[in-house]
């Protein structure tokens, strides 16, 4: 899990055009400000939950659907307040759908002052099946055309590929596809 973690915090960070927040960068294992100082994650995850499979024979339930919460002006516009009351400075946001528009929501958030750390991974047939894993080309396109849908944001702190995958000892065979998608996508994100 340790690997998740830093890929996500760290092999990840964005920064394009003309920012509005500081540029966060890494150093080692911790994160820093333009000038200078360190950078501490303030956030909660950011995320309606969609439908639940009821009868999921592994004990780890999975969603069916999603709601794409950064592609709610209204609902941005409408928690931000409460965002901003908590002191937040990022959130988690379990999925998106790339070919909807996030602007208003984006935008709204970088105002505020807010990173938002970004899965690419969606329910259902988006993501490494912990059961039967692999990574393909299919998954490395849509993980790609998320990137692509938010590497105009300043606000993009990072992105994550492997959220749950691995949940129990027997799923430790998923972690090489997990490794290999970050690797993938850190190429994309440096190319």
């Amino acid at each position: 899990m340790k690997f998740f973690t830093a890929f996500a915090a760290a092999a990840a960070l964005v920064s394009t055009g003309v920012s509005a927040l500081p540029k966060v960068t890494r150093a080692g294992r911790y994160l820093y400000q333009e000038d200078g100082t360190r950078f501490y994650i303030k956030g909660v995850a950011y995320q309606e939950q969609g439908t639940v499979s009821t009868n999921d024979p592994s004990g780890f339930p999975e969603p069916t659907d999603y709601i794409d919460p950064l592609s709610d002006a209204n609902g941005c516009n409408r928690d931000l307040p409460y965002l901003k009351q908590l002191g937040v400075n990022a959130i988690r946001v379990y999925s998106v759908n790339s070919a909807l528009n996030h602007d208003s929501c984006m935008k709204a958030l970088s105002d505020a002052g807010i990173y938002v750390i970004l899965d690419l991974a969606l329910p259902v047939n988006g993501s490494i099946d912990r059961a039967s894993p692999a990574w393909t080309t299919n998954l490395l396109d849509l993980y790609v055309g998320t990137v692509d849908a938010f590497s105009k944001y300043d606000n993009v702190l990072a992105y994550n590929v492997g959220n749950e995958v691995v949940t129990a000892p027997a799923e430790t065979i998923s972690a090489p596809f997990i490794k290999a998608a970050a690797r993938d996508v850190k190429a994309y994100l440096y190319a």
